[in-house]
């Protein structure tokens, strides 16, 4: 007899979209827990028009990317501009035990769906937020994704080459992909420090 999935029992209101939220909320999915997607026909999220498809054919249901990310999980789709559309995502965040959204910071306080709202609507609520830049300091009021925010973290020339490689010599053929970063959040650069000495 299988045993029972850790978050059985725990209901997800997924706000969110393209691919670092909903692969947030897959995992709570694969746990157990029952992930509702609020999404909009009037804004369909970009990963449904991504290839591939199913049967080569484009639609919005049948991108394998879109699919990826989202098994598992209910949907229901809402306008978020209509004030009715808001009362139902709140009757939704009540009846549920987390709620996750990667918007741009302030966008769900803009739709009165933000924290100090869902909080009197659920005292224990948990409630989690992904916007790219967070939710205060400097880059807060930035919209953020991937491709963006990789070179603003100085990971875009950390590709690993197979010699001494730097951003200079970019005629040689890459190796690997590196990951690895100094503290600073500088790449560091194979062979970037020469031994002087055995044991340096």
């Amino acid at each position: 007899m299988a045993g029972r999935a850790p978050l059985a029992g725990i209901r997800v209101a997924d706000f969110t979209w393209v691919w670092a939220g909903p692969f947030c909320t897959l995992q709570l999915a694969h746990l157990g827990a029952e992930v509702i997607r609020v999404e909009t026909a009037t804004r369909a999220c970009v990963t449904r028009l991504l290839p591939p498809f199913a049967d080569f054919e484009p639609a919005p249901n049948r991108s394998g990317y879109f699919n990826q990310y989202n098994q598992g999980k209910k949907s229901v789709a809402l306008d978020l501009k209509r004030p009715e559309a808001i009362e139902a995502a709140k009757r939704l965040c009540a009846a549920s035990d987390i709620v996750v959204e990667n918007f741009a910071a302030g966008v769900m306080e803009r739709m009165g769906l933000g924290w100090d709202a869902l909080r009197a609507l659920r005292a224990d609520l948990i409630m989690i937020a992904l916007s790219g830049y967070g939710a205060t300091g400097p880059d807060a009021d930035k919209v953020s994704y991937g491709p963006a925010q990789v070179p603003a973290i100085r990971r875009a020339g950390s590709t690993g080459r197979s010699r001494c490689w730097r951003p200079s010599s970019i005629a040689r053929a890459p190796a690997r992909a590196s990951t690895s970063t100094s503290r600073s959040g500088r790449p560091r650069w194979p062979c970037s420090r020469r031994r002087s000495a055995p044991g340096r």
